[in-house]
């Protein structure tokens, strides 16, 4: 009952919150137009890759069932994309006809080898937050 309550909670909040959020970032970039295009568009990717790592979770019960097989790397981490999940299960091979298929689609809209690329950057973000993590811990101010 309390995940109810935090899941009501944060959509009140989302819908609240979310257009003063992007209202005011694009107020501030017409007002301080230095790098702006740029800055948007990173702005604008992480939006997008935030809804999709949404989409991972809220779809998460379909896409496991039509997209992977029964030993598949399962989809509904929020901090992962889609593309990712379906890259990491065409390298294991468990990916489902619709799978294949989607990912295919996916090769076409974006890029060629999107879902390997998708893991690709994830395992190098992966590695560089590590690093952060060893000098952090090879540091004296811990």
């Amino acid at each position: 009952m309390k995940n109810a309550a935090y899941l009501l909670l944060a959509i009140f909040l989302s819908v609240l919150l979310i257009p003063i959020g992007i209202t005011y970032t694009i107020l501030r970039y017409i007002i301080f137009p230095y790098h702006v295009w740029q800055t948007f568009s990173n702005f604008m990717l992480k939006w997008a890759l935030s809804i999709d790592g949404l989409g991972n979770v809220i779809l998460a019960t379909l896409l496991n069932d039509i997209m992977i097989t029964k030993k598949g790397y399962p989809f509904g981490n929020w901090h992962e994309t889609i593309s990712q999940v379906i890259g990491d299960n065409q390298l294991n091979g468990t990916l489902t006809k619709s799978g294949h298929i989607f990912n295919k689609i996916l090769d076409k809209v974006f890029e060629p080898n999107h879902c390997l690329n998708a893991v690709r950057n994830k395992k190098l973000r992966c590695l560089i937050y590590l690093r952060r993590l060893e000098t952090i811990e090879s540091s004296e101010d811990i």
